[in-house]
């Protein structure tokens, strides 16, 4: 048992996103018997998941106090709070993770309750779309972080740093690289979700929205994008978002920048004005947090000058210290604090905690990511993996079928268990011919008329297990995409904006690509005069001292 006070302002309900999003990292289907076995330990005690299912509003919040009101789980105290202490879980979850097969809580039975979409691509993988009957009242969306070198450059490339115009009128920027892989499978994740609904069998589910790093960042502009198409539009006339809650939850942990001051002014606004419960955990230290750096124009939500001058900072901030030890390996150190506060540290302590190391984005919430590919990619770009590489792409041209060689190719996977087993259904589909040029990105806007309904229908496999009793991992290369048999027939409102529109946006980034094309020679230009100044300077001095000696 910690001590009172060591974790701070973080809910047992953060910690459940924060578990999901460590388990995206993990290959399908072992996903499925990993939260099966998150579900068997939060059951042990029925308060758990029965005060979780209390939150039905995002005006209800997710504070332990509120949510668990009276029990005597509340344990530790934070500012006269009182909330549960979710450590003793973080250990058994971690172990479960990372020793799967030695741990007591890994079983190859599956959580009956469970269902999960699984959504990847050829440029990206993997979203979760999580459903349990137990929380009826929402619909998880877990966002896989930086697991590959492709994916690491999505935010650490010069070309990719570049900011995509969303909407002209009110110059709305995202950053181009993130959102691109974001967009291209937005509008089958938000279906994912809205069949997740049925299965559920309760009206109005709550999409939370998680993830870290990469994935946090994906969450972010998913929740951005979510709210902006209720905030536009009634669910009734939006195909994807049928039965689904107009109110939203984000909670992300070591994400990058993302949106420009405008973008996060606008999801500010979201939460101020109770439609969004957004909590963004940023570990003191963590480089990732940081990226982009300030100059290239991109902030977290509510972090603009004009919020922070509000105070509404404080509403999504989650700032906490690192529990990572590397000592005698890397390690999530259940002894140590991490003080979790919106509070925004003064300039003297940033500095003295701002040690910009690794370390310090490889725990969240006791949760540990040392282990995920996220760590070794951004940082050792060399070293890939066959078991995070990305979906397969199309390997020769169909006529019929209006297949062509190195099309992106779209992975979806439902899971399920039937009487304990676990079965799965494995579908893969040519993503171009759903997608819509929208400027200089892409959007699977093209839909196939009850996409998920018709994948629920087709045959179900057990999963196959390996001699070691985990699970077989699922191919990554199709063997018959067939999903384009299937007539085209409706489309989807266009998250980024109409085509007429996106002409103007494309020019105007084509301007500012050329501006600071134009501003980064000219800095280099200036760089090499100072040098070549500075080094005759320096000769003739030299020169001098000789002429002087002699």
């Amino acid at each position: 048992m910690s001590k009172l006070g060591t974790i701070g302002l973080a809910s047992l309900f953060d910690f459940l996103c924060c578990v999901f999003a460590r388990i995206a990292y993990v290959e399908d289907p072992l996903t499925l018997y990993l939260i099966s076995g998150v579900f068997r330990i939060l059951k042990e005690k029925r308060e758990i998941l029965e005060g979780l299912a209390k939150i039905t509003d995002t005006s209800f919040d997710v504070e332990d106090e509120k949510v668990f009101e009276g029990s005597a789980m509340l344990t530790r105290t934070f500012e006269n709070k009182k909330a549960i202490d979710f450590i003793e879980y973080a250990k058994r979850i971690n172990d479960l993770i990372e020793n799967t097969k030695k741990s007591p809580d890994y079983k190859t039975e599956v959580d009956p309750n469970l269902k999960i979409i699984s959504v990847s691509d050829s440029n990206y993988g993997d979203v979760l779309v999580i459903g349990h009957t137990s929380l009826q009242n929402f619909v998880f969306v877990s966002y896989r972080g930086t697991y590959s070198t492709k994916t690491a450059e999505s935010y650490s490339k010069p070309s990719s740093l570049v900011p995509f115009l969303v909407d002209v009128k009110t110059q709305k920027e995202l950053m181009k690289g993130i959102a691109k892989i974001d967009m291209e499978i937005i509008h089958t994740v938000f279906h994912a979700m809205e069949y997740m609904v049925d299965f559920l069998g309760q009206k109005n589910p709550i999409p939370v929205f998680t993830g870290h790093s990469l994935g946090g960042a994906m969450a972010t502009i998913s929740v951005e994008a979510y709210c902006g198409l209720v905030k536009n539009k009634t669910n009734n006339d939006i195909l994807h978002l049928k039965g689904l809650n107009d109110k939203a939850i984000c909670v992300s942990f070591g994400a990058p920048r993302v949106l420009n001051s405008i973008a996060s002014e606008e999801v500010c606004s979201f939460v101020v004005g109770g439609q969004l419960i957004f909590h963004r955990f940023s570990n003191h230290g963590d480089p990732v947090t940081s990226l982009p750096l300030p100059g290239f124009g991109f902030f977290h939500a509510c972090s603009s000058k004009e919020d922070k001058k509000k105070g509404n900072r404080e509403k999504v901030a989650r700032d906490c210290d690192s529990s990572t030890t590397m000592r005698p390996i890397p390690k999530s150190e259940y002894s140590k604090s991490i003080n979790c506060t919106n509070k925004e540290l003064s300039t003297f302590n940033k500095i003295r905690k701002a040690s910009l190391i690794v370390p310090d984005h490889m725990t969240y919430l006791y949760i540990s990511f040392v282990k995920a590919a996220d760590i070794i990619h951004l940082f050792l770009k060399s070293a890939l993996t066959t078991k995070t590489s990305e979906i397969g792409r199309i390997e020769r041209n169909n006529v019929e079928f209006n297949l062509k060689k190195g099309d992106t190719v779209m992975r979806i996977v439902i899971m399920r268990s039937i009487n304990g087993s676990g079965e799965y259904n494995i579908h893969f589909i040519d993503l171009k011919t759903l997608q819509d040029k929208v400027g200089a990105l892409s959007e699977d806007r093209k839909v196939i008329s009850n996409i998920f309904e018709m994948l629920g229908k087709k045959e179900f496999h057990n999963i196959e297990f390996e001699s070691s009793g985990l699970p077989k991992e699922f191919s990554k290369n199709y063997e018959t995409i067939d999903i384009i048999k299937e007539k085209v027939t409706d489309e989807d409102p266009s998250i980024l904006g109409d085509k007429a529109t996106f002409e103007e946006a494309k020019k105007h980034l084509e301007q500012q690509g050329g501006t600071r094309k134009k501003s980064l020679k000219k800095q280099r230009k200036t760089r090499k005069t100072r040098k070549t100044r500075k080094t005759m300077k320096t000769m003739k001095t030299r020169k001098r001292l000789e002429q002087e000696r002699k």
